[in-house]
């Protein structure tokens, strides 16, 4: 981690008494008009995770400048040398960094991760108005790993159980090595999970806890005064770095009310290329058949040999990214809907294993699918309750002391999100605001996407970044 100033953290902060940060200066203080927070974001594959508290009272923060106390540092990625240096340094380079990388995989509880993805995903991925939906698990994953370090009693075992962790010792190492294990920068394919703290100036903190969200998952520490104009400006402007400018309209509109406490904030963004691009000459207009009704969209065509997975409602094929991982593509069978797969085993193992645990056969894949930009906003808070996640939500239950004296609890809980491809790749974003392919082969498939279906996005480690349901490509 990077300190500003060279500073400790406890230094940086004005850390005083045995274990918190101290409390500003209590000079009396103008009031402050309430300011509703709402945040309404996309993504390409960019994941953003606010968790945000609210006092049970009303709270007057502290006058206050909004400056980085601690700025994480990511590992050094080894540049991609390109196609057809194999035998040069650089190259080298780059294969070590990679498995360095990939060993982080025996630190994963494989198994638990892939039991939250098959909860989470029906969950929040369900809908019935025929509106399109996107789910990140992954996001999802570590913004609610860093809400279990910042609280404890049931509050935090009711996050454990959903996350299939015994302890927070299990859930830290997880979510570190799911960090370590995903985070890739190489010149060519992008995913940069990022995390960050931010504060009020006008209340204290244990250090204790801000430490391990810095050194275990990579997390910025910030502090301010909430609800100023000048530490929105400074969170948007953290926003915009993270997501490369993507989302700048929507970031505009984002900020935090006097009312909140701290923040903890996780973004994920994902771009790459497919590894063989689409011919633009191949693009045809065609009819889309939405739940609703024709629509007219532009389809994307190629034909390539690959695996083809087929089972009982459903089937799959997928794109390659460039050094990176692969974007599935799931078509109901006929008589099915997106909706109907959501609590099908048969599609829960294969979203969780990436198809490696599906049947499939290899094929010639004439592949027709409509480029797409598609968004979607819910609220998570039903769905949380509905998992066992609840006394968070409960200001009477909300157990936050391991992080501050002041009674805290969630205010909010949505996720939104936002996936592009064309035919240079893939770009996708995601926010969560909890208010704290041998031979020639003979068999060959049409595979035309021209009716609601699934993607799923995976990072090269097989493991599903973005889930989404397109009900209609426009």
């Amino acid at each position: 981690m990077k300190i500003k100033k060279g500073e400790k953290l406890q230094d940086a902060i004005g850390m005083v008494g045995d274990d918190l940060v101290a409390e500003a200066a209590q000079a009396p203080k103008k009031a402050k008009s309430r300011r509703k927070i709402w945040v309404s974001a996309l993504a390409a594959c960019l994941a953003l995770c606010i968790i945000a508290f609210a006092v049970l009272n009303p709270f007057e923060p502290a006058v206050g400048n909004a400056y980085a106390l601690v700025l994480a540092e990511y590992p050094e990625t080894p540049r991609y040398p390109g196609s057809f240096n194999y035998d040069s340094p650089e190259y080298e380079a780059w294969s070590e960094a990679r498995s360095e990388r990939w060993a982080n995989i025996e630190n994963i509880d494989v198994e638990a991760f892939t039991a939250f993805i098959g909860k989470t995903v029906p969950e929040f991925l369900n809908t019935e108005n025929g509106e399109n939906a996107i789910y990140s698990p992954l996001n999802v994953y570590m913004a609610l790993a860093m809400m279990a370090e910042s609280s404890s009693g049931n509050s935090r075992k009711q996050i454990l159980e959903l996350m299939g962790m015994e302890n927070i010792e299990a859930l830290r190492k997880n979510t570190h090595a799911l960090w370590c294990l995903n985070y890739m920068n190489d010149g060519t394919s992008t995913c940069i999970p990022a995390n960050s703290v931010w504060l009020d100036d006008g209340a204290a903190f244990k250090k204790s806890v801000l430490e391990t969200l810095s050194e275990k998952y990579y997390a910025s520490v910030f502090r301010g005064e909430m609800g100023s104009e000048e530490y929105n400006e400074a969170f948007r402007a953290w926003l915009n770095e993270q997501t490369g400018g993507l989302l700048e309209d929507q970031i505009g509109e984002m900020g935090f009310s006097p009312e909140t406490v701290m923040a903890l904030v996780s973004t994920l963004y994902f771009k790459a290329p497919w590894q063989n691009e689409f011919s633009e000459e191949n693009n045809i207009k065609g009819i889309f058949y939405t739940p609703s009704g024709e629509a007219e969209c532009e389809f994307m065509n190629k034909t390539y040999v690959d695996s083809y997975y087929y089972l009982p409602k459903f089937s799959a094929v997928s794109l390659n990214f460039k050094n990176s991982g692969k974007m599935f593509f799931v078509l109901p069978d006929e008589g099915y809907t997106p909706e109907d797969l959501l609590a099908d085993v048969d599609f829960a193992d294969f979203v969780a294993y990436g198809g490696s645990a599906s049947p499939y056969k290899n094929v010639i894949v004439n592949l027709s699918v409509p480029k797409f930009d598609v968004s979607d906003e819910t609220s998570l808070k039903e769905g949380l309750q509905n998992l066992g996640v609840t006394d968070i939500f409960d200001s009477s239950k909300a157990d936050f002391g391991i992080l501050t004296g002041k009674p805290l609890f969630v205010a909010s809980a949505k996720h939104s999100a936002r996936v592009v491809i064309d035919e240079k790749g893939c770009v996708a974003a995601a926010i969560t605001l909890l208010e704290v392919g041998a031979g020639i082969p003979d068999d060959e498939v049409d595979f035309v996407l021209d009716r609601p279906f699934i993607f799923v996005i995976t990072s090269d480690a097989g493991l599903p970044l973005f889930v989404g349901i397109v009900n209609s490509p426009n």
